[in-house]
């Protein structure tokens, strides 16, 4: 998918077209909570041990939020965010570390 936005970006800039990725991390969307709910049942578990379960391989602290994400979306298809072309944006508290 990250080759595929460069590719899609360059052939975009000759026509004038802006071409960016979002890359989300773990989202508190409803299949986010029934994964969650699906580990309490397999661990007999709480909401919050589960909750910790999921993010302690990330190294992340909590979920992010769907408003989160439409913000950045939102940015990214504004004026302001005119000269950014081809860019892949990680939005996942931290969750990736690497380039």
């Amino acid at each position: 998918m990250l080759n595929f936005t460069k590719v899609m970006a360059d052939i975009g800039i000759r026509d004038g077209v802006r071409v960016n990725a979002i890359n989300p991390g773990l989202i508190e969307t409803e299949r986010l909570v029934r994964n969650v709910e699906r580990l309490m049942r397999e661990h007999s578990c709480t909401r919050e041990e589960a909750v910790a379960r999921m993010l302690k391989p990330r190294g992340t602290t909590r979920f992010g939020k769907p408003e989160e994400v439409g913000a950045l979306a939102a940015f990214l298809a504004s004026p302001k965010a005119a000269f950014i072309q081809g860019a892949i944006i990680d939005i996942d508290g931290g969750a990736t570390r690497y380039l």
